[in-house]
């Protein structure tokens, strides 16, 4: 590689809305009191991971180089991100990858995670 070129990695992370599952477990009371709560919470490019069992004590926490969260207000969370919107992740994501693809640089757009978490409406 010469001198001038580069080699960028960057690690982004988005949390899905709750599913028709999760959301159907609330409706029937399953959650109780406090209702339906991600054990995600993001401030800026930290995302800390809550444990339900300790009180939704700080488990785990983690810094990305970008944070999505995707949860609606409608779904009563609080976070101190804005919503982030399919053209939101885009602008961070896809546009940089078509401009450099357009410049003739190689790109990868891996898309990772658990089945039903959002990593196929994420890349559409």
């Amino acid at each position: 590689m010469s001198g001038d070129e580069q080699q960028n990695v960057r690690v982004m992370v988005r949390v899905r809305p709750f599913n028709s599952r999760e959301l159907a477990l609330q409706a029937a009371g399953a959650e109780g009191e406090e209702g339906l709560r991600s054990v995600v919470e993001m401030d800026g490019n930290k995302v800390t991971i809550l444990d339900p069992d300790h009180a939704w004590q700080e488990r785990d926490a983690f810094e990305f180089d970008e944070c999505f969260w995707s949860i609606p207000e409608s779904q009563n969370q609080l976070t101190m991100k804005p919503f982030a919107t399919q053209e939101d992740v885009f602008m961070k994501t896809g546009h940089p990858a078509v401009e450099n693809a357009m410049a003739g640089y190689h790109n990868t757009i891996f898309a990772y995670g658990g089945t039903a978490t959002g990593k196929t409406y994420t890349m559409f």
